[in-house]
C-alpha cells in the first residue's frame, strides 16, 4: 500500500514538474536544425510512461507546410521519440540482459505490475534492439585521427 502510494506520489511530482514548464511556447516561428522556418503553432499533448505511472505532456508544435513538426518543450525535456522514458528503458534493457528469453519476459511482467500498465511484448523487443544497435556502432573500430604516412618522420631507435 505504502509503495502505490509512493509511486502515485512520485508520478503527481513529475507531472507537476512538468506542468510548471509550460507549453514550450518559444514565439512566433522556429528555425530548425535543417533551416526550416516553422511558423504554423498548435498546442498538442503526449502521454509518456514513466518508472512512477503514465504522464502527460501539453507542449506547442511547430510546423511548416510539408514540413516535419518541432516541439521545443521535448527538447527542454529531453524527451524521448517513443512513449518510455528513459529511465524506464533502461530498466527494461537490464532485466532483460540478465538472463534468457523466457526470463525477459517475466522481467517485463515484473516491471508492468511495479510500474501499474501494460507494456507489449513487441514493444519491449523493440526498445531492447535498439539498445542494442548503439552498443555495436560504439564499438565499430573508428579511425578518428588518421595518420598521413608520407608527413610524418619515422625516427626508431633501440
Amino acid at each position: 500500500m505504502i509503495s502505490h502510494e509512493g509511486q502515485e506520489l512520485l508520478c503527481r511530482l513529475l507531472q507537476d514538474y512538468v506542468d510548471e514548464r509550460g507549453l514550450g511556447d518559444v514565439g512566433k516561428l522556429v528555425t530548425g536544425s535543417d533551416g526550416i522556418v516553422r511558423s504554423h503553432k498548435r498546442a498538442s499533448e503526449r502521454q509518456i510512461k514513466t518508472l512512477f505511472g503514465v504522464i502527460k505532456i501539453a507542449r506547442m508544435g511547430y510546423s511548416s507546410r510539408g514540413g516535419s513538426s518541432l516541439f521545443p518543450k521535448d527538447g527542454w525535456l529531453n524527451l524521448p521519440k517513443m512513449s518510455y522514458s528513459f529511465g524506464l528503458q533502461k530498466l527494461m534493457v537490464h532485466e532483460a540482459i540478465r538472463g534468457s528469453f523466457e526470463e525477459g519476459i517475466e522481467s517485463i511482467e515484473r516491471i508492468e505490475r511495479m510500474v501499474g500498465f501494460k507494456i507489449p511484448k513487441r514493444q519491449a523487443e523493440k526498445i531492447v534492439l535498439n539498445v542494442s544497435d548503439y552498443f555495436y556502432h560504439f564499438y565499430e573500430p573508428h579511425n578518428r585521427f588518421p595518420c598521413q604516412t608520407d608527413s610524418i618522420d619515422y625516427d626508431v631507435r633501440w
